[in-house]
């Protein structure tokens, strides 16, 4: 009985410590693409240690078929229009807004819809090894204890904003197009949702191509 102690024991220590890892399904290239994406954040925002896995797919959708369009728009009156005035407004939009054009198809997109439109329990991103590499802040642990996700209001009173929500992450079929959706809380009942992309450049490296502009 004394013998079978310690083999209790361990067990009951990798349980627990198999309970509170909750970044098993996550694999590395998951965590080069947050890491990249919180790069892309200045200093003065804090990140959120939670991967929230909210159904935004509809939401990018049609945000990336409006940028589509609005490109093409710009684009065409770059080209053809005569007008100094309206060449010097839709020339810069479509230099801007030429970088989203054809890095996602209509094929792409009833694909991230298919495997992507649920949605699962958050779960934690192994921030720790991140933190070196990355100009984002990290809440304290009273902004856990009081934050309440499942509240309108349940952010708290605490002066660590704009915080970071990482809400999901998605990739095309062939994953050489990778896709953050994230939240920017300013406070209690302020935020704003954006989607941020990356291309893979010849199956080495991840692109920041950016975030929405609209």
């Amino acid at each position: 009985m004394k013998k079978m102690l310690p083999l209790v024991f361990l067990i009951t220590v990798l349980s627990c410590k198999s309970q509170n890892t909750s970044t098993s399904n996550l694999d590395s290239v998951d965590l080069e693409v947050i890491e990249l994406f919180l790069g892309q954040m200045g200093p003065e925002y804090y990140a959120d240690k939670h991967l929230f896995y909210r159904n935004r797919i509809d939401l990018f959708s049609g945000k990336y078929r409006y940028h589509q369009q609005f490109y093409i728009n710009a684009d065409s009156i770059c080209k053809n229009d005569k007008d100094t005035l309206r060449l010097k407004f839709y020339c810069p939009l479509a230099d801007t807004f030429k970088k989203f054009d054809g890095l996602l198809n209509e094929e792409d997109l009833s694909f991230l819809r298919d495997k992507y439109d649920l949605k699962k329990e958050k779960i934690k991103i192994s921030l720790d090894s991140m933190w070196q590499n990355v100009f984002v802040l990290k809440h304290s642990d009273d902004y856990y204890s009081q934050v309440n996700y499942n509240e309108y209001r349940g952010i708290p009173d605490i002066n660590e904003f704009p915080s970071i929500q990482i809400e999901n992450l998605y990739y095309n079929e062939r994953r050489d197009v990778a896709i953050i959706a994230y939240a920017i809380v300013e406070g209690p009942s302020q935020g704003v949702n954006s989607f941020f992309l990356f291309k893979k450049i010849r199956n080495i490296w991840w692109k920041p191509i950016g975030a929405f502009k609209i």
